[in-house]
């Protein structure tokens, strides 16, 4: 993230001085697991709780940046102090990917599936050309 974003976060580290939060940067063209992320010109967010992907903001909105910090870091000790679920979201960027990959596919596998005709039984096939038979060159 820019550099703005980056002192937002130790501020905000800072002010709320919780043992429970961590920040991390990761440039996604270096990193395989974050393909998916490649070529998106605005940050993105992920906050995670327990492992599993908790929430996404993508942009650089200060204002709500702190305030979704402040709410996931709530409800991360809301579920390790009383023992509820997590709420696990997934990202719709990359959701959008895999349902394109899926349609893909999909076409794909209907194409393949109309140039192949498959007969229980076998047929004969006749094709019978009218100028052909005129000329005298069918039996």
């Amino acid at each position: 993230p820019c550099r703005a974003v980056v002192s937002l976060l130790r501020k905000i580290k800072n002010e709320l001085s919780d043992d429970m939060l961590h920040f991390a940067t990761a440039d996604a063209d270096s990193i395989d697991a974050l393909e998916r992320y490649r070529g998106k010109c605005e940050p993105t967010f992920l906050f995670y709780g327990g492992g599993e992907l908790v929430a996404v903001l993508r942009g650089a909105n200060a204002p709500m940046l702190q305030r979704l910090i402040v709410e996931e870091l709530a409800k991360e000790k809301l579920v390790l102090e009383q023992g509820g679920g997590r709420k696990v979201v997934k990202d719709d960027a990359l959701l959008d990917d895999e349902i394109k990959e899926e349609e893909k596919t999909l076409q794909q596998s209907e194409v393949e599936d109309s140039r192949t005709v498959s007969a229980c039984e076998p047929y004969t096939v006749a094709i019978i050309k009218p100028d052909a038979v005129a000329q005298g060159k069918a039996n």
